[in-house]
């Protein structure tokens, strides 16, 4: 069962005496008697070591007649290799001729490199090999020279993967690979060499056997098998390489090489946990070296205490997981300083925010937290400070449970007062903190949603100078939902008078890049509550007589339906792009991939026309009809023209540019036509030329339209 192992235990044997490596490999070669494969491997191993031994020679040349008794070409391989003559030729270049050659029979598999295809030997002697290639157009195969065809052809077994495409439909590969896991991973490993990364996995399956939907959930599922299957092993070097065992590997040893191979202290940690998970056996000697690596943070060769000049995160880390091993999984055996306590660790720490911020594992935090409660004489001090880094329920309940309460609301004021140091803070506050605790802090409601928008213009900025963007748009999302999705700020205007309404409309005016026409909608709202209130940001009105309209009139109704539009796209039909070009990208080289293409495509489309949206909603201004001037052609009138020119009357309407229609004469104010009829009132006469096409017009009535 451990044929690797001792493998192994002959090539570092070897090194130091190549007689004692021989001895031990013909051990195992007697042990494994019953394993042909195995005995050539301890037989090759033996004259690797020793080119002269005759002994090792001929067990082999015996075990190779054995394993080919049933080969056409066994004599004439083994001639050709000069294995069975008295011929002067280094053994092992040989064995490598006698194993090229012997792959080579009536009935193999052949791969050619040079054109992709898959073929089968029909026959084959000394001098000519054919083979019948899939598709061919002759009946007759293709001719090669035995020594072209060793050089151009790769055998296959019959159960190589290129073997089995080509022989089977998709339908019933893919039936199976769905089916069986095991098998899969098997039959892709032997294919391989026995050995298979992740990516030649995915390129071998999708999209020739799988989907790209299909591969996901299957790979979640090759992952467990590739950790519990004691056939398949780590590559102790390469990353998200698996091999294929020929003999069995323990959950234990091969826990330890995902430990091994892990570079990031945390990653070791998790690595360590999931073996306890797992149920391992601790008592292996695979465990004890996974511990080791933590016990070696703090103990020399000799078991004497290292000195600790300086305490980061991995040495508090090291101290915490070794203390949970002894204390409460029971595990007495584990080596570690036991004169040490964390207060003595504590006063070594250079800064215990920084070390506590860097601990990446949940339950060591917890412990960190715990071990300041019980030893830091002013543990409440410095839990208000550790809070930020463990944004969680874990230290408010501390707090609670001792009646410390009024200690931990200084968090609460502190958030408000230094809300660009502590964004994060604040925001998890909002959403998770008690109400009441805002005000034992001493911050109103007012202040808060202040806050709250002087925190968003901050984030704003932060994302346009591309600072911690991904954290940023997130908190940004929060911010918008909790200030115009909860409608914090319309409650506010509508519970306010027109002095809080000047207040917060000069806030959310100077939020920085704020999104969707909020300030439009806060606009509106006040002026349906104040309609004499003025706007800090609006050009006082000016001669009527001559105004021309700039900007993007517009009704409530033609606005909401935009905003409705932009959200549609920035939270379905973009989220649908992604997930479509996703999928796509999954299929394999984008460079040939005309779903990936047009899914950019897609997405670059609606990118275009949500920024478009956008800048034209920032820009709309809303009109009611109490607003309308009935004196005057302009928006929201209705207008009835006596045309000089035919000597008929036409009726037009005047909207903007969201609510025209020409068709029906409703006409955009912004456009030309619409420019030249603003402004006239009944009884003027007017004319103009657009387009070299004479216009004469004289005004009947002007009404207010229905909106």
């Amino acid at each position: 069962d451990n044929f690797g192992y001792f493998m192994s235990v002959a090539d570092q044997v070897g090194n130091v005496s190549k007689s004692t490596a021989i001895a031990l490999l013909r051990d195992l070669e007697l042990a494994n008697k019953e394993n042909i494969d195995l005995q050539i491997e301890a037989q090759k191993k033996m004259l690797s070591l020793d080119r002269e031994d005759s002994f090792a020679r001929e067990n082999l040349i015996r075990s190779y007649r054995t394993k080919y008794k049933n080969h056409s070409r066994l004599k004439s391989c083994l001639d050709s290799s000069a294995l069975t003559s008295n011929i002067n030729r280094d053994i092992l270049h040989s064995i490598e001729d006698f194993e090229t050659n012997i792959a080579f029979d009536k009935g193999t598999f052949v791969f050619q490199n040079s054109t992709n295809r898959i073929g089968r030997i029909r026959s084959i002697d000394e001098n000519d090999v054919i083979v019948d290639f899939a598709g061919q157009a002759s009946k007759e195969g293709a001719r090669l020279s035995t020594a072209m065809a060793f050089k151009s052809l790769q055998a296959l077994p019959k159960s190589h993967i290129w073997v089995l495409k080509s022989a089977l439909s998709r339908e019933k590969l893919n039936a199976k690979v769905l089916e069986d896991v095991g098998w899969t991973l098997k039959t892709l490993m032997s294919s391989y060499g026995g050995k298979i990364n992740l990516k030649e996995l995915k390129n071998e399956l999708v999209p020739s056997i799988l989907n790209a939907k299909e591969w996901t959930p299957w790979l979640n599922q090759a992952k467990k098998e590739l950790m519990t299957n004691p056939l398949f092993d780590l590559s102790p070097s390469d990353t998200d390489t698996y091999l294929l065992r020929a003999t069995p590997v323990s959950y234990e040893e091969k826990q330890l090489s995902v430990f091994r191979s892990e570079k990031d202290f945390y990653d070791k940690i998790k690595s360590l946990r999931d073996f306890l998970t797992a149920k391992g056996d601790v008592e292996s000697d695979f465990f004890f070296e996974m511990v080791k690596y933590f016990s070696d943070m703090f103990l020399e060769e000799n078991g004497s205490f290292k000195p600790i000049v300086v305490a980061g995160d991995t040495i508090f880390s090291s101290f915490l997981l070794l203390e949970d091993l002894v204390k409460k999984q029971n595990m007495n055996f584990v080596n570690r300083p036991e004169s040490l306590t964390f207060s003595m660790l504590y006063e070594r720490a250079e800064s215990v925010e920084d070390v506590f911020a860097a601990i990446r594992d949940p339950e060591l935090k917890k412990s960190f937290i715990d071990h300041v409660v019980e030893e830091i004489p002013n543990w409440t001090k410095v839990l208000a400070q550790l809070f930020h880094a463990y944004l969680t329920g874990y230290i408010p309940d501390i707090y609670r449970s001792n009646k410390k309460m009024n200690e931990f609301v200084k968090v609460y004021k502190d958030a408000v007062e230094n809300f660009k140091e502590r964004s994060t803070t604040l925001i998890y506050l909002l959403r998770n903190g008690e109400p009441k605790l805002w005000t034992k802090a001493g911050v109103n409601a007012e202040q808060l949603l202040f806050t709250e928008l002087q925190l968003l213009d901050y984030i704003n900025r932060c994302i346009d100078s591309r600072k911690d963007v991904q954290e940023n748009r997130k908190n940004a999302k929060i911010l918008m939902g909790l200030l115009f999705d909860e409608k914090s700020v319309l409650n506010y205007i509508e519970e306010g008078n027109e002095e809080n309404a000047q207040k917060i409309y000069s806030l959310v005016a100077n939020v920085f890049d704020l999104p969707g026409g909020k300030k439009i909608e806060i606009k509106h709202a006040i002026s349906m509550k104040f309609p004499t209130f003025r706007f800090f940001d609006e050009v006082q009105p000016i001669d009527k007589e001559s105004v021309i309209p700039t900007g993007l009139f517009c009704t409530q109704a033609s606005l909401e339906a935009k905003i409705k539009e932009m959200e549609r796209i920035q939270h379905v039909d973009l989220p649908e792009v992604a997930r479509e070009i996703g999928t796509a990208r999954e299929m394999g080289d984008l460079r040939e991939n005309s779903e990936y293409k047009y899914g950019k495509e897609k997405q670059n489309l609606l990118n275009n026309t949500l920024r478009r949206l956008s800048e034209e909603v920032d820009r709309a201004t809303v009109i009611t009809r109490d607003k309308v001037d009935p004196t005057k052609i302009g928006f929201g009138t209705k207008v009835t023209l006596l045309d000089n020119l035919k000597g008929s009357e036409v009726v037009y309407t005047i909207m903007g540019p969201w609510e025209s229609n020409p068709n029906e004469n409703i006409i955009n104010l912004s456009a030309p036509f619409g420019r030249a009829l603003l402004n006239h009132e009944v009884g003027e006469h007017f004319a103009f030329t657009l387009n070299e096409q004479e216009y004469d017009f004289t005004v009947k009535e002007i009404s207010v339209q229905d909106f």
